[in-house]
């Protein structure tokens, strides 16, 4: 397995997702459309909260 983040795994689909909704999305929009493309399985979602001043 190559080393590196492993966040760049999802590129190419946040580029689909992205494509697939007019080439513009918020934060949420965007992870929302990641986590149905990739079929992230719930217990695998992290959203920003409140203390990290995402939200």
């Amino acid at each position: 397995m190559a080393k590196g983040p492993k966040f760049t795994r999802h590129f190419i689909p946040l580029i689909v997702s992205l494509r697939e909704m007019g080439g513009s999305a918020s934060a949420f929009e965007a992870t929302d459309a990641v986590i149905e493309l990739e079929k992230i399985p719930e217990k695998n979602w992290r959203r920003p909260t409140k203390m990290a001043g995402l939200m």
